[in-house]
């Protein structure tokens, strides 16, 4: 991640550290639908998915980043209403071969009524960026994207009903990482970015306050879009979170990859 950080250094010394230099980043979109067999029309229906579009691009807005809807597809199959990412059955691999469209720098998003890891219910699942595409060639690019539960749209089952669950996975496909540090620690890795407060565990809820490293500056990012918290209670990102986005998004995934088609695998 050398090539980022000095990036990021370079972006400061011109002061896009405290707001990015005006371009907007716009973002190529697709989102795919999975429902039932015997799913009414208006579940996941076309209206929800745009509803989910404006979420993205109103939380994204500050950070200069635009989401742009190319298409979308609602496959009605029993067989692929329940993902688990941690061991996705073999028609999960022609499904997605089939649907994900663009490059590297296209974002794909696959909904789901039932999403889990190995015995853990999910919100949501995503693709970090790799520095190095070779490895996004071996493993497949078709399966990069971000898998998201359908409950969480607007709309959905509370407290995560406000579509913000596709924000936060989003996030983790720009580069970002949790504000809470994964192993619990207040002077471990954390998240990387510098203006966000060392956390040493995820918010649960929308607590008024909460500071789980009150020996190091600042309190939980409780607002931040990279936390545990309700939907109704995130805010937005930070400017150094913002950096990170664009330029992990530059060094990474622009112009990387062609086209993929729409064929199944023999």
């Amino acid at each position: 991640m050398s090539l980022l950080k000095a990036r990021e250094t370079s972006a400061r010394g011109m002061g896009v550290y405290r707001r990015w230099n005006g371009t907007i980043l716009d973002i190529p979109l697709h989102i795919h639908a999975v429902v039932p067999s015997d799913a009414k029309d208006q579940y996941l229906g076309a209206g929800t998915l745009f509803e989910q579009v404006e979420v993205m691009n109103k939380a994204f807005a500050p950070s200069n980043i635009h989401f742009t809807l190319q298409g979308t597809t609602r496959t009605a199959d029993d067989k692929l209403i329940n993902l688990d990412v941690e061991s996705p059955e073999p028609q999960f691999d022609d499904f997605w071969r089939a649907t994900r469209q663009g490059d590297y720098g296209t974002l794909n998003l696959w909904i789901y009524p039932g999403l889990v890891g190995g015995e853990s219910v999910l919100a949501g699942s995503c693709e970090f960026p790799k520095s190095n595409f070779s490895e996004v060639l071996e493993k497949g690019l078709y399966k990069d994207g971000c898998h998201i539960q359908a409950s969480t749209l607007p709309g959905g089952t509370p407290p995560f009903d406000m579509g913000i669950t596709a924000v936060h996975e989003t996030g983790h496909w720009f580069g970002l990482f949790h504000v809470f540090d994964d192993d619990g620690m207040c002077n471990g890795k954390g998240d990387l970015i510098d203006d966000t407060p060392a956390q040493a565990v995820k918010t649960d809820g929308c607590p008024a306050g909460k500071d789980t490293c009150p020996d190091m500056p600042g309190r939980d990012s409780i607002t931040n879009y990279m936390d545990y918290s309700d939907d109704s209670c995130y805010e937005g990102f930070t400017a150094g979170q913002l950096v990170r986005m664009h330029n992990s998004y530059d060094a990474f995934r622009y112009g990387k990859g062609a086209q993929v088609e729409n064929t199944t695998s023999n």
